[in-house]
């Protein structure tokens, strides 16, 4: 009774080995399937790594009136722009775009005359 006690623990070891093995490889095959099925899907559409930065939606207005908090609106701005990705330091150049296109009259009319007159190197 012992050596068939101990012969089924050995087949059960050796057989859990072996599922264990199967079940070690089965994710792989399935991450293997999951891109197969991307790419076949999607074969132009970049890996979501090498995409860009999605321009931030429903950003705070500014309008440029008295009594606005500027900071606290670039703060905000700031923070959606970071949440989306973007590099928020004064090396990105696209921010103040970005920026702009939330801004109404009167502000809005004072950012277009002070991108055209100022360099790009000097707008952040």
């Amino acid at each position: 009774m012992g050596h068939t006690t101990r012969n089924a623990t050995q087949d059960m070891t050796t057989t859990e080995g072996g599922s264990r093995d199967v079940l070690e490889a089965q994710p792989l095959e399935l991450q293997a399937e999951i891109k197969a099925l991307r790419e076949a899907r999607y074969p132009d559409r970049p890996p979501p790594s090498e995409s860009k930065p999605r321009v931030p939606t429903f950003l705070p207005k500014f309008k440029g009136r008295r009594g606005e908090d500027v900071r606290q609106w670039l703060f905000q701005i700031d923070t959606m722009c970071r949440i989306n990705g973007h590099d928020a330091s004064d090396a990105n150049v696209t921010l103040p775009a970005i920026a702009g296109t939330s801004m109404e009259e009167p502000a809005s009319g004072w950012f277009l005359f002070w991108a055209s007159r100022t360099p790009a190197e000097e707008q952040t």
